[in-house]
């Protein structure tokens, strides 16, 4: 670079986007967006970038990933609840309008919503996959047990077997 009157040049050129769109003072607004549930591709289509661009500033600043992470923690938490409150079966406050004698009424009910089996089924699979996955592993030996439970003489009852198969067929083996 040049020096003019003793002084460094003032860079030039367009800033860079991340102060062009103001996204210190949007994160709040970018947090909120993703406790709604957004995606990534949803929120760069918000803020008129790539995805490619909101790959790189969520490397390049601490801050934005944090922000990131908040608002997808909460909204995970909140699938979580939802999740569970149907897996064990809820009761919820509701409006039922009636109409009595040509005018409507409302009336406070409460409405009763039982467990959901698959809600059931997908939560004890993801938390307890050894004991709810659909395909169990069982590790057996079985010559153990057949062992154990004969005391040794199936293996001596099979080998007679051989032998009279042998002599029977012949001789050889």
């Amino acid at each position: 670079m040049s020096k003019c009157n003793g002084k460094l040049p003032k860079k030039r050129g367009a800033k860079p986007l991340w102060d062009t769109l103001e996204i210190d003072r949007r994160l709040p607004q970018i947090e909120k967006w993703y406790q709604d549930g957004l995606t990534d591709k949803d929120v760069a289509h918000n803020l008129r970038i790539s995805h490619t661009t909101l790959n790189k500033w969520k490397k390049e600043n601490v801050a934005f990933l944090a922000s990131l992470k908040r608002g997808k923690s909460l909204a995970d938490e909140r699938v979580v609840n939802a999740l569970y409150q149907r897996a064990i079966g809820y009761e919820k406050e509701e409006d039922v309008i009636f109409q009595y004698q040509g005018k409507p009424v409302v009336v406070r009910t409460i409405k009763y919503h039982p467990p959901d089996a698959t809600s059931m089924i997908f939560w004890l699979k993801n938390r307890q996959p050894d004991k709810w996955r659909d395909k169990q592993e069982i590790e057996m030996d079985i010559r153990k047990q057949i062992e154990e439970e004969f005391d040794g003489r199936p293996w001596d009852l099979i080998e007679e077997a051989k032998k009279i198969l042998i002599e029977a067929s012949g001789g050889s083996s």
